[in-house]
């Protein structure tokens, strides 16, 4: 993680190569320089972090996708007044101008870091003899997962239903940098080409050092690898439905269980140890997490009690919070991530997960967690056909987010679930692409006149329109 904190922002960009592609957001550079870049064991490393750098920006992992608009679009926050600041991103207006900017953000900045990693993936071909072979497997895997993360988001967001029309026309698909303009394929090939390059990148992620190193201070949990990859690809596969897919799914997310030591459920004690250091994210869980040196700025000008009732992303004055958790004042990802504040322009609960700690060398400062062990279980509840073993990996879940009584009726595992996805994935964008995955009419809502209930949803609403910068360069 230290790796990506002192890295130089400015060098970083510089070192992007770009070509002709229209989304690759960086000045061109010469041959020589492209020549001297790749002819380092450093170079290239520092190549392989800006892409890191690139995944954890405002417009991607490190805001858009995660903190705000994606739980804003999931109806996680109150926004039910006309004036408010988020309202037409809860009512899905997508011709507002503010919104039609922060979709066109994401598919652009989605597209710019493909069109990097495609890039570095040619030259990590190109310029051979300079990483040793085991360095160029974990560059090359981690290269192809990142890749395989973006056009997966890409396809969630601007493809189909996809359970519903899996041959509908989605989104481009690029495995290298070109100036022609790629036709929008049917969602069924962007998903193969997903889980084909997310197959590749776990045959070389084989020896990522991660196997052999326990713990979670080690910068790997900071990138792609390859316990990290496999859950992607259980992803990929439940994105699909197919029964086929649900057991290949199954597969990955019992490989990754069976070391899932090597990222141990979060403490009591580091919750609530010292308060101003409260390990609120749950750091030691998280298989994949992104760096955002901008995230406790973000905390402040987006949850903090400072914020008027208008402007702030919280569930509102009735507490909806409290429903999602059914008032279990024991549940951790409750009590300890949405107090009452202190003081402030509101009186009543905010978000406080991202909030700054006192430690600056705490090598959780910055992170915003992106494939975590709890959805590896939720996938395997999910998708395991005997129903006691089904419920065996959600209420692990529950047992380590103090729920001390177990679900035991399989009748209601899909609903637990669901109510599992809404109380975990808070400020990481996951809900929404569970409610289009299982296409949800009506989801649950502080939108509404008691400020408590649910809120209906057009299948339509959850596919989102591709940008007119995109369709006119056409």
């Amino acid at each position: 993680m230290k790796k990506l904190i002192h890295l130089n922002y400015l060098l970083l960009l510089t070192l992007l190569i770009s070509s002709c592609s229209k989304w690759i957001d960086v000045q061109p550079e010469d041959k020589l320089t492209e020549q001297q870049i790749y002819s380092t064991r450093g170079g290239i490393a520092e190549v392989l972090n800006a892409l890191y750098l690139k995944l954890g920006s405002n417009a991607l992992y490190g805001q858009n996708l995660t903190l705000d608009k994606l739980d804003l679009f999931a109806h996680r926050y109150n926004a039910y007044a006309t004036n408010a600041k988020y309202y037409n991103y809860i009512h899905h207006n997508y011709d507002d101008e503010a919104v039609k900017a922060s979709i066109e953000e994401i598919w652009k900045g989605l597209y710019g870091l493909i069109g990097n990693t495609n890039q570095f993936i040619s030259n990590l071909n190109k310029y051979k003899g300079v990483l040793s072979q085991a360095q160029e497997d974990q560059y090359m895997g981690e290269a192809l997962a990142i890749r395989s993360l973006a056009y997966l988001d890409l396809l969630r967001m601007f493809g189909p239903v996809y359970v519903s029309n899996p041959t509908a026309r989605s989104i481009p698909y690029y495995r290298t940098v070109s100036e022609n303009v790629g036709d929008f394929l049917p969602a069924n090939e962007v998903l193969r080409a997903i889980l084909e390059d997310l197959e590749q990148s776990i045959s070389y992620l084989q020896k990522d050092p991660i196997t052999v190193e326990t713990g979670v201070d080690h910068y790997n949990n900071y990138r792609l690898n390859l316990y990290a990859a496999m859950a992607l690809k259980a992803r990929a596969l439940l994105w699909s439905g197919g029964e086929s897919d649900k057991a290949k799914a199954l597969v990955l997310a019992k490989q990754v269980i069976a070391v899932s030591a090597k990222f141990p459920w979060i403490a009591h004690a580091e919750i609530t140890g010292v308060a101003a250091d409260a390990n609120r994210i749950f750091s030691t869980e998280v298989l994949f997490g992104t760096f955002n040196n901008k995230l406790y700025e973000l905390q402040n000008t987006l949850f903090s009690s400072a914020i008027s009732e208008l402007r702030i992303l919280s569930t509102g004055s009735n507490n909806f919070v409290e429903s999602v958790y059914e008032g279990n004042q024991g549940d951790y990802r409750f009590v300890y991530s949405w107090p009452f504040p202190s003081g402030g322009a509101v009186t009543f609960r905010t978000f406080i997960k991202y909030q700054d700690m006192s430690t600056t060398s705490l090598t959780r400062r910055f992170t915003v967690p992106l494939i975590r062990l709890s959805e590896v279980y939720y996938i395997a509840a999910e998708c395991e056909t005997d129903p006691a073993q089904a419920l065996a990996y959600l209420n692990t879940v529950r047992q380590k987010r103090n729920l001390p009584v177990d679900i035991t009726n399989y009748n209601n595992l899909k609903n637990e679930l669901t109510k599992e996805y809404l109380k975990e994935f808070y400020g990481e964008g996951q809900l929404w692409y569970y409610y289009k995955r299982n296409r949800f009419t009506s989801i649950a809502s502080p939108n509404t006149v008691s400020g408590t209930g649910t809120y209906p949803i057009s299948l339509t609403s959850y596919i989102f329109p591709i940008p007119e910068s995109e369709l006119s360069s056409r």
